[in-house]
């Protein structure tokens, strides 16, 4: 950091400096970086140092063993935002604490889906997408046994028609055959 000052000519407070003009910042930090590049002392640079987005939006100080940090990174603010809005940071926590690490990726990919469908349906949630998807699969069920029985249907009349037809191409072969107008068999039931 003290390339930094050397860069800005004043005293910093951490990584705040006190320059007016917003793009001087930018011009200022961007040859501080590159500076830091050059020289080979990345160590200040690197983007590991970022807080999670639980940290940013609650405006804390990141720890190392911040029970957020590897469920809401820093690049995607919004997920923790949701779930913070409809949980609250306090019961997230508890909730990542009482389950296992090796499930808390699972826990915590379902606390943004329902906080996700308790932003879209505050009553319901996601039991209103699930009991809606009920409907769907049940009503569905229903016009495919309808479109079943329709088929079975058509089935039984179409083997009664090769039936008919059946009879009597037998009994036009008997009347050439024999010259007779005879029954072969009895008449199928219709």
């Amino acid at each position: 950091m003290k390339g930094l000052q050397n860069v800005v000519g004043k005293e910093s407070h951490g990584r705040c400096f006190k320059i007016k003009e917003p793009l001087q910042k930018v011009v200022v930090l961007l040859q501080y970086c590159v500076g830091e590049i050059l020289n080979g002392n990345t160590s200040n640079i690197e983007p590991g140092n970022s807080p999670c987005a639980s940290c940013k939006l609650l405006r804390r100080r990141c720890a190392k063993d911040c029970i957020f940090a590897p469920y809401f990174p820093s690049d995607d603010p919004h997920k923790f935002a949701i779930v913070h809005k409809v949980f609250g940071a306090s019961n997230i926590s508890k909730m990542l604490q009482e389950v296992p690490v090796n499930k808390r990726a699972d826990a915590v990919s379902s606390l943004v889906y329902e906080a996700n469908a308790r932003m879209r349906d505050p009553v319901y949630g996601c039991v209103g997408a699930i009991s809606y998807l009920q409907n769907q699969v049940s009503h569905l069920q229903m016009q495919l046994a309808i479109a079943q029985a329709d088929i079975l249907s058509s089935t039984n009349v179409i083997s009664n028609s090769m039936n008919k037809i059946m009879y009597y191409s037998l009994k036009i072969r008997f009347i050439n055959f024999s010259g007779e107008d005879g029954d072969l068999v009895s008449q199928p039931s219709m």
